[in-house]
Formats: structure tokens, C-alpha cells, sequence
């Protein structure tokens, strides 16, 4: 069973592993649109023209999977990314619950 909590909050996924990570590279690829639909799709029922334009959709679309080379960050930096990893999370549970209060 897929875990659709997972996508939910994919886009700060480089962010945040930027923060304790020095990134020596990256390469975005491919997978915008086909590889999320094809699985879904009757390939036999969609004709060449049909096929053609979402593979040409696919190539046009952001890419949907990245690889990345990074290395821990070191030293004070390795420590402020630590701590800020440990007080971020908090800190946006104690605004939620702030706001919660607030409204109620």
C-alpha cells in the first residue's frame, strides 16, 4: 500500500537537506506526468496520437525525481543544522497550537 502522506510535503524535501547537508550535486530527471499516470492507464485502449502527446507532456513537465550527492555538514555548521532540525519542528507545533488557542 502506497503512503500518500509522503508527497504531501515533497517540495521542502531539498530545503531541508540543504540545511544539514552540503549538496556537491544533483541531477533532476524525467518522471513528470507518465510515471504517476501510466500505471493507471489501459495502455491497448490509447492510440499512437493520444500515447504521443503524453510522452511529449512528460518531456515538457518539471522533472518528478531528483538524485543528490551531499555530504553532513561539519563543525558549528553541523551544529546549528542539528539544532535547528531539533527546535524547527517545535516551534511550528507551538504556532499551531497558539493559533488554535486564539480562534477558540
Amino acid at each position: 500500500m502506497d503512503d500518500a502522506s509522503e508527497a504531501i510535503r515533497s517540495s521542502e524535501i531539498e530545503s531541508q537537506l540543504r540545511i544539514g547537508f552540503d549538496v556537491l550535486g544533483k541531477q533532476a530527471y524525467g518522471g513528470g506526468i507518465l510515471s504517476v499516470i501510466l500505471p493507471n492507464l489501459r495502455i491497448d485502449a490509447l492510440n499512437d496520437a493520444l500515447l504521443q502527446r503524453l510522452i511529449e507532456e512528460d518531456r515538457e513537465a518539471p522533472p518528478y525525481y531528483a538524485l543528490m550527492l551531499a555530504t553532513p555538514k561539519r563543525g558549528i555548521q553541523g551544529a546549528l543544522a542539528r539544532a535547528r532540525y531539533w527546535l524547527e519542528p517545535k516551534i511550528k507545533r507551538v504556532a499551531i497550537e497558539v493559533r488554535r488557542a486564539i480562534r477558540a
